[in-house]
């Protein structure tokens, strides 16, 4: 990403990209709005499916609060390893919001761009003693945000 550019406005841009890219295969939405906070998709149904754009996920309540609203919330938030300690610290804040996905990205990696990762569904099937340490992997499987 440019030097001039936010990591918000670095980020959003690159998941309106992704979502643009990925509804020309699947024609899952409607529509597909940039706001300055977050985008929002709407699907065939009518649903809006909210995409929040949360660059330091410690600042993610009030995100976490709206997406309980939304069928099939995500925060995407900068692949840091600042970002996965506050993951790992705030653990079953995101695991309360059914259905949240969360996108760690970086996207001017050279290679793989993003992580993706369904708190409620991973709180299931992981053990909570190598959580961290789990998600310190998956970090590293990805460059970090620049």
């Amino acid at each position: 990403m440019p030097g001039n550019v936010g990591p918000a406005v670095g980020i959003a841009r690159w998941t309106a990209e992704y979502l643009h890219n990925r509804n020309l295969m699947t024609r899952a939405y409607v529509s597909i709005e940039e706001r300055a906070d977050r985008i929002v998709a709407e699907a065939k149904d009518g649903s809006r499916h909210m995409f929040f754009v949360v660059p330091d996920l410690g600042m993610a309540a009030e995100a976490l609060r709206e997406a309980t609203g939304s069928p099939k919330p995500a925060i995407i938030t900068a692949n840091t390893r600042k970002n996965v300690e506050a993951l790992a610290a705030a653990w079953k804040s995101f695991v309360a919001v059914p259905r949240l996905s969360i996108y760690f990205v970086s996207p001017g990696a050279a290679g793989e761009k993003r992580w993706i990762i369904h708190p409620s569904t991973h709180d299931r099937i992981a053990d909570a003693a190598s959580l961290k340490r789990g998600l310190l992997a998956l970090y590293e499987g990805v460059e970090p945000y620049r």
